[in-house]
Formats: structure tokens, sequence, C-alpha cells
């Protein structure tokens, strides 16, 4: 057969069917003259093609696609070799028929042996190099479908081929490609797992998803023509593990067991950027996202939870009806985490509620948390996390619009929103602005961090973590007929609202409905709002029931929160003894509360600074004519029933434990 093809030449290629099949068989024969013999006249075939301008290269390609998909090494040699002849010859056009070859030659990339691996690696990057010249000329998308099932092969040198192809595809053809951004999308995610950023698939997986971002934003209407529900089931699936989702033609995408960080800030930083662009389009599959993204509310990492924030506050502020009851259910979903979660209590429920409001009002924010609040019959829960929510309104530097809110104003003083009091607080907080949110570290409630929410329930924590165990509180009967709370409060306030700011009132009305649930924190409220008189009310209420352990250490961190800057502007009314009577008395009756201890001490010294003894019974008969009896009364009812609620939980829970034992 040698010597008839090297006598016949280019007439032998009438025959090249037989010819070729017969050497894919001879090639891998087991006998070294056959084999070698095989070799010889594949040479010559070879040289005879690459002479000839009659070549059938349809046949050709038909031949190879029959074989290219076998298991033999030196068959899958033979072919490999045959293309990239064929693809150095400049009058054949092999690029027109790689779609019919591409996913054997991928398959071939994965074989174990080296040198056939580094011949189709050759094979394919000649290929991509005649693709960049032709450029727009080529058939995309019958071979992206092939790129993309590639892309997630097992062998990692495979995986990043492909990667390398879609990228340049969309390079090249990227605007006709955007119908397959699920499929890529779901390509390109899974390899954003490798953490180790000098990996030449991470890289190139970022950059491929950089790229179709940009191509489907800044393209006028392009998200606007596509049906983003694929994309969304595909981002989704990468969000949550071990979850199932849908897209429009039913295909099911499975989340991986674990999800890596830097997946999910891809994929919520995805979401987000659609939502400026087509936010009617995402927020029609709110039902869809909602559920997935606040379970990453409670994720370990900053950076995811900050996101997860905004894209879920972009979502709920567009001022419609919808979007306020969509708010309602984030912050009714975001309690009950912290409900069941007692870990996300203690070390992120600031964080959490500061970088909320970073992206919502935070005067939004807190009147809504305390309106749900006021509705939770967990009374124990409501209690703790009132604390939490109080510690951040008097120390967040995000929250210095809702102090400002609640403070008073003097007849004839001018606000000062902008006071340095609040941007000392910074230094209090330890906590950076909140331009840069993904960064903060605020820390949770001091003294709260260690104790195990069932024991916080029952007994909060002194200043040191410790709890002590329930003191039994003395019943209190209950009044027939209660008036609504916030109509009660709201009238209890008329002799101070015209010292509180524009929408003042109605803030503090609604707040300090929930804020009864800790006696400390409703103090503290009426402190930051200047509602001394009422504080030196509450103050002196306490004095109805024991005083326990968990009131003692709140009042003694209160006592160390008035050294702070946030109160600065308090400290210095106390040079006004004549002026601020009620501040005199509130602070004096939290003195004759605690014990004689380091906050007795502090506080001590800091009122005889100003000889407030004096000054509080120089003052006592001006405060007495000024306040309206049926006014304090009215004010304390609500306290004192919330309050009552407690004492009993509390008896309950104490039996209960006594019972059990």
């Amino acid at each position: 057969m040698y010597n008839i093809a090297k006598v016949g030449r280019a007439s032998m290629l009438l025959f090249f069917k037989e010819i070729f099949d017969g050497v894919s068989k001879l090639i891998c024969d087991p006998d070294t003259h056959v084999k070698n013999g095989a070799e010889l006249l594949d040479r010559l075939i070879k040289d005879i093609v690459t002479e000839s301008n009659i070549f059938d290269v349809d046949l050709f390609v038909t031949l190879v696609r029959d074989r290219i998909y076998t298991n033999n090494d030196f068959v899958r040699q033979y072919l490999v070799s045959w293309i990239q002849l064929l693809c150095s010859v400049p009058d054949i056009d092999l690029v027109t028929h790689l779609p019919k070859l591409l996913d054997g030659l991928f398959v071939i990339l994965g074989d174990q042996k080296d040198e056939i691996k580094a011949m189709t690696q050759q094979v394919l990057n000649d290929f991509l190099m005649e693709i960049n010249r032709k450029g727009s000329a080529t058939n995309f998308k019958a071979m992206i479908v092939v790129l993309l099932g590639h892309s997630k092969s097992a062998h990692v040198s495979t995986q990043l081929v492909a990667l390398i192809w879609i990228l340049r595809f969309l390079e090249l053809d990227g605007a006709n490609l955007t119908f397959y951004s699920a499929g890529i999308l779901n390509a390109v995610l899974p390899c954003l797992a490798d953490q180790n950023s000098k990996t030449d698939n991470f890289e190139t997986a970022v950059k491929t998803k950089d790229k179709l971002l940009s191509l489907l934003t800044e393209s006028p209407g392009t998200l606007e023509n596509m049906d983003i529900l694929d994309m969304l089931s595909v981002l989704l699936a990468h969000i949550v593990p071990s979850a199932v989702y849908t897209d429009s033609t039913g295909r099911e995408y499975t989340s991986p067991a674990t999800i890596s960080v830097t997946t999910k800030i891809s994929v919520l930083q995805w979401i987000i950027t659609l939502h400026s662009k087509v936010p009617h389009k995402i927020n029609s599959e709110h039902e869809k996202i909602f559920p997935a993204v606040i379970r990453t509310v409670s994720d370990p990492c900053d950076g995811v939870v900050v996101l997860s924030i905004q894209l879920l506050a972009a979502m709920c502020i567009q001022n419609s009806e919808q979007d306020k009851i969509n708010f309602d259910n984030f912050l009714r979903s975001l309690i009950a985490r912290f409900r069941n979660d007692e870990k996300l209590l203690e070390r992120r429920c600031s964080f959490i509620i500061q970088t909320l409001c970073v992206h919502v009002d935070s005067e939004k924010v807190f009147c809504t948390l305390a309106t749900l609040l006021a509705e939770e019959p967990d009374i124990m829960f409501t209690s703790l996390i009132v604390q939490y929510l109080n510690w951040i309104l008097l120390t967040s530097p995000n929250l210095t619009s809702l102090r400002d809110t609640l403070k008073s104003q003097r007849k004839g003083d001018k606000q000062s929103p902008n006071s340095s009091t609040d941007s000392a607080t910074l230094q209090l907080n330890k906590t950076p602005p909140p331009t840069k949110p993904i960064a903060t570290k605020t820390p949770s409630k001091p003294g709260m961090d260690k104790v195990p929410l069932s024991k916080k329930r029952s007994n909060l924590p002194d200043r040191n973590g410790e709890s002590s165990s329930s003191t039994n509180l003395t019943e209190y009967s209950l009044e027939n007929s209660l008036e609504d709370s916030d109509t009660m409060i709201a009238r209890a306030l008329g002799a101070e609202e015209k010292e509180l700011p524009r929408n003042g009132k109605q803030v503090f009305s609604t707040l300090y409905n929930t804020w009864c649930h800790d006696p400390v924190s409703t103090i503290a409220l009426c402190m930051i709002a200047h509602s001394y008189q009422h504080a030196s009310d509450v103050i002196h209420a306490l004095g109805d029931f024991e005083m326990t352990e968990m009131t003692l250490s709140g009042l003694d961190k209160l006592v160390q929160l008035l050294e702070s800057p946030v109160f600065s502007s308090l400290r210095l009314e106390l040079v006004q003894p004549d002026t601020n009577p009620d501040l005199f008395r509130s602070l004096a009756g939290i003195l004759m509360l605690l014990p004689q201890s380091e906050a007795f001490t502090l506080l001590r010294n800091r009122l005889e600074c100003v000889g407030v003894v004096r000054a509080a019974e120089r003052t006592s008969k001006q405060t007495h004519e000024t306040v309206d009896i049926k006014t304090l009364k009215d004010m304390l009812q609500h306290f004192n029933t919330i309050q009552t609620q407690h004492a009993l939980k509390t008896v309950k829970i104490g039996d209960s434990k006594i019972a059990n034992a």
C-alpha cells in the first residue's frame, strides 16, 4: 500500500476513506512491525494531502467525528495529529467545521497522557488564534454550548481552557451571546470557590463574570428584553447551600453543599446591579429572592451581610404600599432569626442593625422594629433585644439623625444636628464610618456576649456576663380596661411635646411603647430625648418593684455610658440646676438605687461637682408645680403594666425551675 501510494500520489485521495479507516485500526496493532508500517503510510498520506487541492474536508470531518470519542490513546493521538496538520494548511478552513469536532477535542484534552494533552492543547490554541482572526464569521453560538458543558470538567486544565474560550467569545461576539447568560454564570460561579486568587481558573472566571455583567448593563435595552428568571435561578442556587431552583424552562439548578464567601459576594453584587438597572423585574421576583437572601444575613462574613442587607433594603424603599409590606416582612423575618438563633443575636445584632441603618432611614428602621416587637408574644426576648437596640441607638454613629430627632429643644434654643457629641461616638463604639460598612466591626453590648439566651431571658447578665437567680417580684393587680398604648402615651406626652422637634413626639411614643420592656432602656430613651421629668418618674416607679441584679447591672452600664461623648450635652446641662431640676432628680434617683459600687462613686462624684442635692431641694417645689398629676399617671401606667407582665413571667419561670428540679 505504501509503494502504491508513493506512485499514485493524489489519485490515492479517491480512496482516502478506506485508507484513513484502515490506518486508524492498524495504528494500535500490538505487532510492532504492523504499527510501524501503518505510521509510515500515514506520514505519506499526510504529505499527499498537503500537496493536493482536491482534498474533501467534509469527508475528513465525518471520519474524525465518528472516531473522536474513542478511549484508545493511539487512535486519539492519530486523530489529533491529522487535525493539527489540516489546521496548518492555509487553503483548508477547518474552523467552519469546528463545532462538530470541539466536544471531542475537549474530551481528549482530559487524557491521562501528558503528550496527548499537550498535542490537543496546541490544536485548540491554533483554533482559537484562527477564530480571533476570523472574528464574527465564526459560529459562536454552536460552540458556546459545548464550552459551557466542559467548563464544569473535573479536570482543572480542561476547565481552564473552556473558561478562556468562553471569555474570548464574549469579547468577540458578546452582544449575541447574552442569551446564554444563565449558562455562563452557572459555569463561572463554581470556579470562584477557589480562594487562591493566583490560580488561572479563578482569575479567568472573575474576568468572564465581569465581562458578562458589562455586556448586560452597558448595552441599552439588553436586560429589558431578557427573561432574567433563568439568571436569577442560577444566582440564587449559588447563594443558599443545598437548595433547588427552577428556571423558566423547568430546568433545575441544585446548590452545592458549601458555597464560598467569594461566590456569595459575587452573586449579591450581581443581583444588586441587576436591581439598579431593571428594578421592576427584580422586584417582581421578590417572593423568590427574599427567602434566599434573608438567610445570608446571618452569614459570618461581614461583606456578605452588608450586601444582603443592601439588596433587601433596595427592594423595600420605593415608598409603595407593597414595599412597606415587604419591609415589614423583612424586619419580621429578621426578628424571627434573632429569636431562633441566640448566637446571631449576641454577636451580630449590632452590626446588622447598624448596617441596615446605612441603607434605610434609621427612624424608619427603629420605629418599624419597635412596632413589630410590641406584638412579640415572648416578652423576655423583647426585653433582651430592646437592650441591644437601645445600645445601638445610644452609641452608633449611623444614628445621629435619629438621636437628633429625639432630642428635645428648649424654647429659643437652636438645634445642632451636627454636634460634636455624635461625631465623638466613633471612638466610643470603635466603628468605622458608614461609608465603609463592609469593614465595620461593631461590638455587642458589653457583658452580653457570653451568656446563653436561655439564661438571659430569665436573668440578664451583669457587667461581667454572669447571671444571678431570679428574684420574685410583687404581683400587681392590672386595670380591667386599659387605653390603647399609643393613644395613652401621646396624651401623656402633652406636657413635653413642645420641646420635641418635628416628628420627635411620634418617634418617642413609638419607641417608648416597646422600650418599656426594659426599665434601664426606658430611662436611657427618656434621657436621650431630654424627657427628664418622665425619666425621674420611671426611676421612682422602680421602687415599686424589687430590684433584680439584671436591673442593677443595667444601671451600672448606663452610668458609665453617661460619661461617654454621646451624653456630653446632658452633662453640660448639670451646670444649670435651676433650669433642669428633673435631670438632677433623675440622676439622684439612680444614685439612690445603686449599691455603693464603682458606678455609684462615679455618679456621686459627677453630681457633687454641681451640688445636686442642694439644687434638687431648692427646685423641688417648682418641679411639682409644673407637672400634671394625670399626665404622670398615664405615662407610668403603660410602664407599670409592661413591668408587671415581666414580673409575672419571672415568677412563672422560677416556679417552673423549682418544679423541674
